[in-house]
């Protein structure tokens, strides 16, 4: 009888070598891409005794807490910006007619942010963009001047039995009637914008004066629900 060959056992392949070493690979990525991120990090943050001798006591900047004060003496930083308002009054009569007089008449507006009552945290200093903070309220209407001796537009119509020299109280009336519009009148989206543009760069100029270093200074507008509203009411 011939003998009985025994047959060669196979070994399973292992699996678990090749997810160990698929879980390192991905261990090795993470870990390589921490590293660069913080290095990357550690060379943007300002090394801290390049600014810690300006801290006082209270751990606030020196020279943040004087330009601040300083600020505050400016009291209001006012602009100013052109428009025109029109007015129409209006005389109807069912027997003899009716008389409308238009007119249209220049108005300056002043508007202005109160510095006075700004708070400590107004001014900033961001130490990783190395640049100045400063944070106000938005400019707010302070008043309208109505030039009505310089009137761009001024017609009176009439029709059927009224006569222009009979009714020229009408164009009295349409002056009265455009001190109370220009208070009413809605300044455009384009308009308050440039009242803001003029603001922010009057007060770059001013607040950049009391700083003593070159470091820019960027001024931004505390947002409110009355500051989105487009318009002098």
């Amino acid at each position: 009888m011939e003998p009985v060959l025994a047959q060669p056992t196979v070994k399973p392949p292992r699996r678990w070598r090749a997810l160990a070493w698929g879980y390192l690979a991905i261990v090795a990525v993470v870990a390589v891409t921490v590293f660069a991120v913080m290095s990357y990090q550690s060379r943007r943050v300002v090394p801290a005794s390049q600014w810690a001798s300006d801290l006082d006591e209270n751990g606030h900047i020196r020279p943040l807490t004087e330009v601040l004060e300083l600020t505050r003496q400016l009291k209001l930083v006012t602009v100013k910006i052109n428009a025109r308002v029109p007015a129409t009054v209006t005389d109807r009569r069912r027997v003899i007619g009716e008389a409308t007089a238009s007119i249209e008449v220049p108005v300056t507006y002043q508007y202005g942010v109160d510095l006075s009552a700004l708070p400590v945290h107004a001014l900033t200093f961001q130490h990783i963009s190395q640049h100045y903070v400063l944070t106000v309220p938005p400019p707010t209407m302070l008043s309208c001047e109505v030039d009505n001796s310089k009137a761009t537009k001024e017609e009176l119509e009439v029709s059927t039995w009224r006569f222009k020299r009979l009714n020229q109280d009408l164009l009295v009336a349409a002056h009265k009637k455009v001190e109370t519009e220009a208070r009413r009148q809605m300044l455009s989206p384009e308009q308050m914008e440039e009242i803001r543009k003029l603001t922010r760069e009057q007060l770059e100029r001013l607040v950049k004066a009391l700083i003593t270093d070159d470091k820019p200074l960027e001024v931004r507008f505390e947002e409110t629900p009355e500051s989105t509203a487009s318009g002098a009411r």
